[in-house]
């Protein structure tokens, strides 16, 4: 198409007799225009342009292209009004809202001012949109959100009830710092008096207890190292002191070695092979708890009381008659008290 003005400016010319000449305009050269009417063809109106005559324009959808489409004098104003880009059903629940559509620098299409759903925080809102209000917050036992949003307890404190308090350490054999204060287990304070058996331990829960920061073997009779220090029953020095058979009795653990204590009962209450008076550790001990009288010695029984009529060293002899009573204290037949002695190769009392 050519333009109105510049075919009337060389009519103008050709009047005064000079030539003129009008070059041809690209097609999409639109004629200029004061009122739709002057554009001639159905379908066209007249565009306004700031500060210059009008243009014959057909108008389309806009579109973000940097044009006037619409041919109302501004490119890239858009028709709708509102623009949402947040899952179905999500448009104005909790924080959610629509926005404006605009057109980007680059041609794209944004929406300015829109809400979309973010991850819900504990705000009294609703931030994933979603109809309710921090769903997945407990305030009576969240330790950041304690009573209320907000309101952290703190290290060493959790959330009980709605209200902080001093956290303590419960489990003593996780290896876990369980309540933030830097120590596990046994070195926790909290623990002392606890059990600090691990799971894998078969012994029972009484096997390790936690005392004065430390681990402390308990059980010393189970062949296991129930503190993890290495070193399991009376070899740990925890053991001193306790027993060794919690199924007999009668073993004690002495400086890091078994020690047979009751030797009475005709069993190997340490494990060496000797029970008894056969065994070192009963050495001056009572071999005989019920009547008395009889003390281990040289690895056996030994008759210590010989004016009681009682064999006391189980060895079917009484009194003066056991070799074992010789030189030592006695009652005469006829009253007094005399001494053990071998009298024409008869032990008697004299």
């Amino acid at each position: 198409m050519k333009s109105f003005s510049s075919l009337f400016f060389c009519l103008l010319l050709s009047v005064s007799a000079v030539g003129c000449f009008a070059p041809d305009l690209p097609d999409e050269t639109v004629y200029s225009c004061n009122t739709t009417a002057d554009c001639g063809t159905e379908g066209l109106v007249c565009a306004p342009r700031a500060g210059l005559r009008g243009y014959c324009c057909k108008p389309a959808n806009e579109v973000c292209n940097g044009r006037d489409d619409n041919c109302d004098g501004q490119a890239d104003e858009l028709a709708v009004s509102s623009c949402y880009g947040g899952p179905t059903g999500t448009e104005g629940k909790g924080i959610c809202k629509a926005g404006a559509p605009r057109c980007g620098s680059n041609g794209e299409l944004e929406c300015v001012g829109e809400v979309r759903p973010g991850t819900e925080t504990c705000n009294g809102k609703d931030d994933d949109c979603d109809g309710q209000v921090d769903e997945g917050f407990d305030v009576q036992s969240d330790p950041n959100n304690c009573g209320l949003c907000g309101n952290p307890c703190g290290t060493g404190f959790t959330c009980v009830g709605g209200f902080c308090a001093k956290q303590e350490e419960l489990v003593c054999n996780d290896t876990l710092d369980n309540d933030g204060d830097k120590n596990a287990d046994c070195r926790d304070t909290d623990c002392n008096g606890r059990s600090c058996t691990r799971s894998d331990d078969l012994s029972g829960a009484g096997a390790c207890t936690c005392v004065a920061g430390t681990a402390k073997e308990t059980l010393c009779s189970d062949n296991g190292d129930n503190d993890r220090d290495f070193l399991s029953d009376c070899l740990d020095t925890d053991c001193n002191g306790q027993s060794c058979n919690t199924t007999l009795g009668g073993c004690v653990c002495q400086g890091q070695a078994k020690v047979e204590t009751l030797c009475t009962d005709t069993q190997d209450n340490d494990g060496d092979g000797n029970s008894d008076c056969a065994d070192d550790n009963c050495a001056g001990a009572s071999c005989n708890t019920t009547a008395g009288g009889c003390v281990c010695s040289g690895g056996k029984k030994t008759e210590t009381l010989c004016n009681d009529t009682v064999d006391n060293d189980t060895d079917g002899q009484l009194n003066c008659a056991d070799a074992d009573c010789n030189n030592r204290a006695c009652i005469k037949s006829g009253g007094g008290t005399g001494t053990c002695r071998l009298v024409s190769g008869t032990r008697t009392c004299n």
